[in-house]
């Protein structure tokens, strides 16, 4: 009887889904290989990267790069500038970070790299050009299948853009 009800048991959990993560955020997404677009008016570029809050001591900021080298900076907390900030940056660090974008496979990624995790900051990345966009949000994102690519591209927008400056050792 003990058995019995033990099988029957695991059978309902299983069929319930209990003691899974259910959550569309970790499920596997089907991947697609998009070929990344070329640039053909590089005025209509646009890359932004935020991190936000955590539970600590996490720099939260955002940053806009245009495709002129215009670098927007927004700093909010736990960075040594807050608030606006404007720099330029050429144009073959400009194209140095496209060839990052180009090199995740940007464009084939997942949107969104999700974990059930807490208390980490989530750190978004995007890039628009000639009516093209595509975003991907990583939220301990290499813990859920991630590539860490996106993790390099995320730490080359800052270097590239400069932000570094502004944010300070506090990353």
């Amino acid at each position: 009887m003990n058995l019995k009800w033990i099988l029957t048991a695991n059978l309902m959990f299983a069929c319930f889904g209990f003691g899974q993560n259910s959550s569309d955020e970790t499920r596997p997404q089907l991947k697609v290989n998009a070929a990344f677009p070329e640039i053909h008016d590089w005025n209509t570029l646009r890359i932004t990267l935020s991190r936000s809050l955590c539970y600590g001591r996490c720099p939260v900021y955002e940053l806009e790069i245009h495709g002129d080298g215009t670098v927007l900076y927004d700093g909010k907390l736990n960075v040594d500038a807050k608030g606006k900030r404007t720099a330029k940056i050429s144009h073959a660090s400009l194209v140095e970070l496209v060839d990052f974008f180009r090199k995740t496979n940007y464009f084939s990624l997942n949107d969104r790299y999700v974990s059930a995790i807490t208390d980490n900051p989530t750190y978004k990345t995007s890039i628009s050009f000639d009516g093209i966009s595509k975003s991907v949000v990583d939220y301990v994102g290499e813990s859920v299948g991630m590539p860490s690519t996106i993790t390099e591209l995320e730490v080359a927008i800052d270097r590239l853009s400069g932000a570094y400056k502004w944010v300070g050792h506090k990353k």
